[in-house]
């Protein structure tokens, strides 16, 4: 195939050559033989130039459509903006990102699909191009009518006369999700590792009162019983025995708070007494009030029965009794009530700390 960019044969000089040719010939002056060999061989030259050159075009027109197809079906967003930033062209991705006909988009104004808070870095993206002339790009929000917004990567170039740009602009909204999503994890795992530690320091706390009475009450029992004095074994004995459920009692909380962080605990509602529910747990903490000279007041019904889980109730139950012991002064108090509704109840606890 010819180089491309050879120069066509000069059409007005053939044109002008058969003309005068014709002419003679109307004239009645004869045309040589070999005049005649020379023009059919110039006008066979033409028509194989002609011949290649439409073979080119048609390469040519084929390659310009394919481009005009990646152009368009291309899954990255096309556009070419001007100086003031008005749309001077796109593709079918560029306008299905918008959520608009492209015909529509024509001459609109692109900082108009830009999110508030991200209009500030576009108009700084956009100036940095004409301004620096350089390859510039930048993250952006897209707000297209009420959807879920769409993250944008935007990148930039100012084209050779300076007159407009191109903007290729990525979806990167899963990517963003995904961070987002990530982000909370870490957020939440922080605030779950944090209060995890602080539970455990106030088991570990709280757990130092019922061991250190069930050691010093199990010391004192050795003693009498070396004396015989049942009387003293007995009172001892019940106290290392409180002591000891008390200990038991802030383990399951610890297992019960560790079941709820997984999920792993089930919701078992069944029906049974409040108010000997309420006593049951008050006497596991007699001993510990009475070391501090804290007095536990109560303001119970006869008899109430309810139905929900024994086992969450109890163990808010034991927690407001725990920290109301804790923060309550010696000689303070400590109230414990239950106000009947018609389709409910309500159990408060009440210190003077």
């Amino acid at each position: 195939m010819k180089n491309q960019n050879k120069p066509p044969p000069n059409l007005d000089a053939l044109r002008q050559k058969a003309e005068a040719l014709l002419k003679n010939e109307q004239a009645g002056s004869e045309l040589t033989f070999a005049d005649t060999l020379k023009l059919i061989h110039e006008l066979e030259v033409h028509q194989i130039e002609l011949e290649m050159q439409n073979e080119e075009l048609c390469i040519a027109k084929t390659a310009a459509q394919d481009a005009v197809d990646l152009y368009d079906f291309a899954p990255t967003g096309y556009f070419t903006l001007s100086k003031e930033g008005n749309v001077l062209n796109l593709n079918l991705c560029a306008a299905q990102m918008l959520g608009k006909e492209r015909s529509h988009l024509i001459s609109s104004r692109f900082a108009l699909f830009i999110s508030n808070d991200t209009k500030p870095i576009f108009n700084q993206f956009i100036d940095k191009i004409f301004s620096f002339k350089t390859k510039e790009s930048c993250e952006v929000t897209l707000a297209v009518d009420d959807t879920l917004p769409l993250y944008a990567h935007l990148t930039g170039i100012m084209t050779g006369n300076g007159d407009k740009c191109y903007i290729t602009v990525d979806d990167i909204s899963e990517r963003k999700q995904a961070e987002e999503a990530l982000k909370n994890s870490e957020t939440e795992l922080r605030h779950l590792n944090a209060t995890k530690d602080k539970f455990f320091s106030i088991i570990a706390h709280d757990l130092k009162s019922p061991f250190n009475a069930i050691m010093g009450f199990s010391e004192i029992l050795v003693e009498q019983v070396s004396k015989n004095n049942l009387k003293g074994i007995a009172r001892n004995a019940g106290i290392t025995f409180n002591s000891s459920q008390r200990a038991v009692d802030l383990l399951m909380n610890l297992m019960e708070w560790s079941r709820s962080q997984t999920g792993r605990m089930e919701f078992n509602p069944e029906e049974f007494e409040i108010v000997d529910f309420i006593n049951e747990n008050i006497m596991m903490f007699d001993e510990i009030a009475t070391q501090k000279s804290i007095v536990i007041k109560k303001d119970l019904p006869h008899d109430c029965a309810v139905i929900a889980d024994k086992a969450m109730i109890g163990t808010v139950l034991r927690n407001l009794l725990s920290n109301a012991i804790k923060f309550t002064k010696s000689g303070g108090e400590i109230l414990i009530s239950v106000i009947e509704k018609p389709d409910e109840i309500t159990v408060s606890v009440k210190d003077s700390g």
